[in-house]
């Protein structure tokens, strides 16, 4: 058995925010690097061996001899939340987009509402994470409870802020960081033990498909597009005609239509080919233009929240009930469950995922068939009969 190999010392010498200085062996070569700040940046130097006395001695002596420096008289103290919120929603946030930048502003009133305007931001702790999950989702902040998924992107934001005062200098006479570390680094979000992630059955599906004409062709051809591709409503919406070879069944997927920001082709069934040509018949669009245009502005295409308004129509013209947190989203989870049998590789290229293990995490539901077809073929391995007639292995007695 091969034995681990023994994880190598690392040594702090000083004091933090005057002369601290700090010793780790590099993950590359191996050797022993001195780490400390100096004029807001930080600075780092390899000392080229593997000896660990030897480089606790050199760190203390080079700590030491920070200290022989003359310091500046400053009177710099780490800003308070709501002064670092301030920072970031004047120096960050404008270069969001207005909706994003509305959420930045609503959730920073919410998170100085818990953690306190005046509270030291490198004075937060699991203790403020922990208070502001259960305030935020008990609904003790806007009076309605909300899911965990909901607080976790407050959090987002919160954690967001201390990294960027991490990075950032300037901040003090010397040009130090806003803070020197984010003390809410690898602490937990909060996770729904049951989430809801309702799927689609075909026979659903085929309702929706039957009644697709009387809510309009647009429905038609993203209800046909979202069923036989797994992707994204808005990436479907935002399609263009340049982005579709209906000769070779191929369709690209443009970066900024795609949640993950990547560019990628994929090809395309022929009920999906049969829809853009639908959508052809329907729209006199060439090159750039949208294959769905909004209905008010043809040179726009149409929006997700209008396809969700779509699908809200669809549904009672079908006569099926809504399932709460069923919408397009459900299409993309039957795609990748349909296909759970199939390599995991070909799976996220098809329906467009970056990370595999989000698919096995969050969207391959298998259906009681397949578990059934699965416990069948373990009672047939277990099965003696089978057993009968086959002839001993080499070796065997």
């Amino acid at each position: 058995m091969k034995r681990p190999k023994k994880k190598r010392r690392s040594f702090i010498a000083g004091k933090k925010g005057r002369n601290r200085v700090r010793a780790f062996p590099c993950s590359k070569t191996g050797n022993y690097t001195i780490e400390w700040w100096e004029n807001g940046h930080r600075r780092s130097k390899s000392l080229g061996h593997k000896d660990a006395e030897k480089a606790e001695a050199q760190a203390m002596k080079v700590a030491a001899a920070f200290l022989d420096r003359p310091q500046p008289n400053r009177t710099f103290r780490p800003p308070s939340l709501k002064q670092l919120f301030d920072k970031y929603l004047t120096h960050v946030t404008p270069t969001k987009s207005k909706g994003v930048a509305d959420f930045d502003r609503a959730a920073t009133r919410r998170l100085l509402s818990v953690l306190g305007a005046t509270t030291d931001a490198a004075s937060l702790t699991f203790r403020h994470w922990g208070l502001y999950i259960e305030r935020r989702g008990s609904g003790a902040v806007t009076g309605s409870s909300v899911s965990p998924r909901t607080v976790t992107r407050d959090l987002k934001l919160l954690r967001s802020v201390l990294n960027w005062a991490k990075r950032s200098g300037s901040a003090g006479p010397s040009g130090e960081p806003l803070i020197e570390r984010n003390p809410l680094e690898g602490l937990p979000y909060p996770k729904h033990p049951n989430p809801n992630r309702p799927t689609i059955s075909d026979d659903e599906y085929l309702k929706m498909l039957a009644k697709a004409e009387e809510v309009g062709w647009r429905f038609r051809v993203a209800l046909v597009l979202a069923h036989e591709t797994g992707h994204r409503i808005d990436s479907i919406c935002r399609l263009r005609w340049s982005d579709v070879d209906l000769e070779k069944g191929q369709v690209r997927w443009r970066a900024e239509a795609d949640k993950a920001g990547r560019e990628h082709q994929t090809p395309v069934s022929p009920e999906a080919v049969a829809a853009l040509e639908l959508a052809r018949a329907n729209s006199a669009g060439i090159g750039d233009a949208p294959i769905f245009p909004a209905p008010r502005d043809p040179t726009r295409p149409m929006s997700r929240h209008y396809a969700r308004s779509l699908w809200r129509r669809a549904e009672r013209a079908a006569g099926i009930d809504h399932v709460r947190g069923r919408c397009w989203h459900s299409f993309r989870r039957k795609f990748a469950s349909e296909l759970i049998d199939q390599p995991i590789k070909k799976v996220a290229m098809l329906g467009g995922w970056k990370d595999t293990r989000t698919i096995l995490e969050c969207y391959q539901q298998p259906s009681q068939e397949q578990l059934r077809s699965t416990l069948k073929q373990r009672s047939r391995s277990l099965d003696p009969e089978q057993d009968r007639g086959k002839e001993p292995r080499e070796g065997a007695a």
